[in-house]
């Protein structure tokens, strides 16, 4: 899914638990990865070659989704929330469930127990479709619900 979509989510996450620049950013944390993918590889040093893998449908060398989008990794920052700070472990627990979710959900190679590929989840929605726009929307219509009706 893209960045968007990600935040989102995550900004309707955000208003339920009265959190929403919270809610945010850890809906778009886990997608530091692509950062670094992008860098070990050195797309930055030619523009066409980092727009494809950066807004391409395929991940040439799959490790766009790594460390952060692990099922482990997000069990432990869920378990460190809860000891170190109670106060931020909703939203932490929901906002990052959901960018793995939503990853989940697009068809996009997704290993759940990266660097382990013995998984691999492929979902139904074609990254940058005209689904992952009816998700957006959906989500778009949401936020508005949330912020000028659900009070």
């Amino acid at each position: 899914m893209t960045l968007p979509t990600h935040a989102l989510l995550g900004l309707a996450i955000g208003q339920i638990t009265h959190q929403p620049l919270l809610g945010i950013s850890f809906a778009i944390i886990p997608d530091i990865d692509h950062l670094y993918s992008y860098v070990k590889h050195r797309y930055y040093k030619d523009w066409n070659i980092f727009y494809k893998n950066a807004f391409g449908k395929h991940d040439f060398y799959q490790d766009q989704r790594n460390i952060l989008h692990n099922v482990v990794v997000y069990g432990i920052l869920v378990i460190f929330s809860y000891i170190f700070y109670p106060s931020i472990t909703l939203t932490l627990s929901i906002s990052y469930l959901s960018h793995i979710l939503l990853d989940a959900l697009d068809s996009s190679d997704y290993y759940p127990l990266y660097p382990i590929k013995i998984l691999n989840i492929r979902g139904p929605i074609d990254f940058y479709s005209k689904s992952e726009f009816v998700v957006l929307l959906g989500l778009v219509c949401l936020n508005f619900y949330l912020y000028f009706i659900w009070v």
